[in-house]
């Protein structure tokens, strides 16, 4: 008796694959999923959650409902669209996937539920997944904090280690000041990936202080540091000067900020970091030897001078003091020293001038105050030394700066007199009312050839030469009004010539599988921004290409429907379709449409 022969693997295997065809489904059918990079982190950070819609029948589904962000406020979010054609069963089928990204920043800590997202298909209800996310607070590095160079180059602190490629430090200059002393304090970042921007998600806060921000010049430019042996490049983003307005533990909040990594057009990716928390000492101002009615403002270093304008006057004519106060502080916060005058002497309200500046990590500046002085008898007049109170922070004590006595004569007032033969007069000194204070008006010449000729008058070449000069000048602006249009018109003439051209091409490249061909659809699609906005916009990112259409009269609408058509151009360049994508995408660019020109407001 034969026995059955046993089958051979090819059949087996033959046999396998053709039961794994006609159990298996084609698609499992529209649904929705949410999906974050992470499920804890510190306040501060960014969250990435992508709500991921696939669809295989779009016209059973209805209009889909965005997740529950509780916790969150939404920075900012994108679209993006891709298309899958697969073969299953010896039947094509086409699945098309909606990925929605949202960059969230957390308003407060704690554990917050997101989701779910949902959307309608034939009558029930399809709801995605939740997920479950922890908010922390942020606290400052364990153990004593370091400042200045100290701080800089600290090894990393835990939580750092967790993000080592990518972290912010927030360094002061000094831990301890002294109340209405400058201290400066600055955000480093350090890197280990390339970074192309950044920007505070956050105002930074400074309680108990007054701010300003300081230009970061060339420290902005990066230096190169080895932190646990690692190589990091350091950069200074933002600066501050800090003004101490109230004495004790002062805690500066997180610095919250977002960087963008990568250096592709669409590879970069958005992400969260903060600085630690910082906490300043400000000690208040010692009572011991404290000058009557002191002000904080008065805290730094300072020079301090007087003088005169001259030795000697005449009665009813003024004197000029001069006070000058030099200082590293805001001057224009410093109250300026009262001088005292002899009898016999008035004085009038000063005239002021503050000149602010940086000076390195400092808000330098110089204030001056003229005063004008007028004797009103005969003598010699002498203005005692004047004083100004100041509190030295480095020798932690108050100083007294004080001018040197100055003094002039006054004589007898005189009539003026003729000078040269008559043939001119010298004035006196008068005085002019300047910024509700008065000064002296000084000649800056004296009268002389009264009787001079007409012909070399300022009164003959205004009248002779004026008119010329203004015929001159409405030719030159009426001949550049007549030129500028057939400049600009031909340059628009030029780029609606070059899109056509571009456009019959790639209409008849496109049913060919030319892999130049999104390239120049990129290109035609930079063309018609041209023509429409009236100025090139190919350098811009996607998200400042979106920002600068809805604020230049675009729609919003067809502002998104653009940024989406370059999507999906620049995505068709790694996966092109085949002739129906191309001329899906080539039809709203057909010139006679004027399709993209056509969105604005």
């Amino acid at each position: 008796m034969m026995r059955p022969s046993a089958p051979n693997i090819s059949t087996l295997a033959l046999l396998f694959v053709c039961l794994f065809l006609v159990s298996s489904p084609a698609w499992a059918g529209n649904t929705i999923r949410l999906q974050a990079d992470k499920t804890r982190l510190v306040m501060g950070d960014l969250l990435r959650l992508d709500m991921v819609v696939t669809i295989e029948d779009e016209s059973s589904m209805g209009e889909v409902t965005p997740p529950a962000m509780p916790g969150f406020k939404v920075l900012g979010s994108n679209t993006s669209t891709q298309h899958v054609t697969q073969i299953v069963n010896f039947k094509m089928t086409s699945q098309k996937t909606l990925t929605t990204t949202y960059q969230l920043q957390p308003r407060k800590p704690g554990v917050f539920v997101l989701g779910p997202a949902s959307f309608k298909e034939r009558g029930r209800r399809v709801s995605s997944n939740r997920l479950e996310v922890t908010v922390v607070e942020l606290s400052a590095p364990s153990g004593p904090s370091a400042a200045g160079e100290a701080g800089l180059t600290a090894p990393l602190t835990p939580s750092e280690s967790e993000s080592s490629n990518l972290f912010a430090r927030f360094i002061p200059e000094r831990l301890e000041v002294y109340e209405g002393e400058q201290v400066a304090i600055t955000l480093y970042l350090y890197t280990r990936v390339q970074i192309s921007r950044w920007s505070p998600t956050a105002d930074p806060r400074f309680p108990g202080f007054s701010s300003e921000r300081l230009e970061i010049g060339q420290d902005n430019e990066g230096r190169s540091l080895i932190l646990n042996r690692m190589s990091y490049t350091v950069k200074a983003l933002d600066r501050h000067l800090l003004t101490a307005r109230e004495a004790g533990e002062q805690r500066i909040p997180a610095y919250q900020l977002k960087v963008l990594s990568g250096d592709g057009f669409f590879g970069g990716r958005w992400t969260g970091r903060a600085a630690p928390p910082v906490t300043l000492t400000v000690k208040p101002l010692p009572q011991e030897g404290m000058p009557p009615g002191f002000s904080k403002a008065n805290v730094g270093h300072f020079r301090f001078a007087a003088q005169l304008d001259r030795r000697q006057t005449e009665v009813g004519q003024p004197v000029t003091l001069t006070v000058t106060l030099d200082g590293d502080a805001n001057v224009t916060r410093v109250r300026m020293p009262q001088p005292s005058y002899p009898g016999n002497i008035k004085a009038y309200p000063p005239t002021e001038k503050t000149d602010v500046y940086q000076r390195g990590l400092r808000m330098a500046g110089r204030r001056t105050a003229e005063i004008l002085l007028v004797p009103q008898k005969p003598g010699r007049y002498r203005i005692p030394p004047i004083e100004f109170a100041t509190f030295d922070v480095d020798q932690g004590r108050y100083t007294t700066l004080r001018t040197r006595e100055l003094s002039f004569r006054a004589t007898p007032s005189t009539q003026a007199g003729p000078v040269d033969g008559g043939a001119g007069y010298t004035p006196k000194q008068q005085l002019a009312v300047e910024q509700d204070a008065l000064k002296p008006l000084r000649p800056t010449a004296q009268l002389e050839n009264v009787n001079g000729r007409f012909f070399g008058s300022g009164a003959f070449l205004v009248l002779f030469w004026g008119p010329l000069g203004l015929v001159l000048l409405v030719l030159l602006v009426d001949g550049l009004r007549l030129v500028a249009p057939l400049f600009r018109d031909g340059e628009k003439a030029r780029i609606e010539k070059e899109i056509k051209q571009l456009y019959a091409d790639l209409n008849a490249r496109s049913g060919g599988d030319d892999p130049a061909f999104w390239s120049d659809l990129r290109r035609l699609v930079d063309l018609q921004l041209a023509f429409a906005a009236g100025r090139s916009l190919s350098g811009l990112t996607l998200d400042q290409l979106q920002e600068h259409l809805q604020n230049s009269g675009w729609e919003s609408d067809r502002a998104l429907e653009i940024v989406a058509l370059l999507e999906r151009i620049e995505m068709a360049r790694y996966a092109p379709g085949g002739e129906s994508a191309r001329r899906e995408v080539l039809e709203p660019l057909d010139p006679a449409r004027a399709w993209i020109g056509g969105g604005r407001r």
